[in-house]
């Protein structure tokens, strides 16, 4: 694993070539939710604690060199003509794009609107798939 600062913590890179910006561990010592803020008014139906439970056990999976299977992505929603888009005031970079098949529940997008996700928690090297806080998401064609 090769280790860079981020969060006053390391960030990894798995055998498989996944990248880490949040460790396991990160998630269970912080209870409180200090990094994250419950989204408000998005419809989406998870829970925080569901949330950060989710990303937890995926985050453990992926730091003991689980690879996703193309079953394990079946359900999440595939971004298309994504980009990476840094917010001010935050540390880690989202991605924007179209959403197309939407297995779980999203914040609310109108047909033909562009999906902005929570900060992007890990990624692939090859930029097939991302999580962030929510879930996983397939990325497709990035723009231009």
């Amino acid at each position: 694993m090769s280790d860079f600062d981020l969060f006053e913590h390391r960030l990894a890179t798995t055998a498989q070539g996944v990248h880490l910006f949040m460790l396991a561990r990160e998630v269970r010592a912080d209870p409180a939710n200090r990094y994250w803020r419950a989204p408000s008014g998005n419809g989406n139906a998870m829970t925080a604690g569901d949330e950060m439970g989710g990303l937890r056990d995926d985050l453990e999976r992926l730091e003991s060199g689980w690879s996703l299977a193309r079953d394990d992505l079946a359900g999440a929603p595939r971004l298309e003509g994504w980009g990476i888009i840094f917010r001010e005031g935050e540390l880690l970079w989202r991605l924007m794009g179209d959403p197309r098949d939407t297995g779980r529940d999203l914040p609310s997008v109108a047909e033909g609107e562009t999906l902005c996700t929570m900060q992007v928690l890990a990624v692939d090297d090859g930029f097939t798939w991302a999580r962030d806080r929510r879930g996983f998401y397939r990325l497709g064609q990035p723009r231009g």
